[in-house]
């Protein structure tokens, strides 16, 4: 009796082979679909770009003309992102990449490696 029920279930199995594979196929496209959408893709740089914070570097202006002090300068600063490189950095400031030294000459205490930077790092940017 049960080799029966199980010569007649293996019978069906195989005659529905083709339309059980394109099933298993199609579900393991809609989970690799998945996967994509919704977990690689919103890890890309390309979609969370976060603009830098720009200020215009004002001209000195002195406190008295006969003393000549100029007052102190305010100084430009970026918060870095998870996807950021000294280069994007110099090129968003300077508008040349081969500027990246500089930044990293001023913020040499906070980058310990100019190929890596951390998330949430204050740099200064020099003018």
């Amino acid at each position: 009796m049960t080799q029966q029920l199980l010569k007649s279930v293996l019978k069906t199995i195989r005659k529905h082979e083709d339309s059980g594979s394109l099933f298993l196929g199609c579900v393991i496209i809609l989970i690799a679909l998945f996967m994509l959408l919704f977990v690689f893709i919103p890890k890309l740089s390309i979609i969370t770009i976060k603009a830098p914070q720009v200020f215009p570097s004002p001209t000195p202006v002195f406190l008295e003309k006969s003393q000549g002090i100029p007052l102190k300068q305010s100084v430009r600063t970026y918060t870095t992102t998870g996807i950021d490189t000294l280069w994007k950095i110099a090129v968003l400031f300077y508008k040349d990449g081969y500027q990246w030294t500089k930044i990293y000459e001023a913020n040499k205490a906070v980058i310990p490696n100019p190929n890596i930077l951390e998330k949430n790092l204050e740099l200064v940017i020099p003018d």
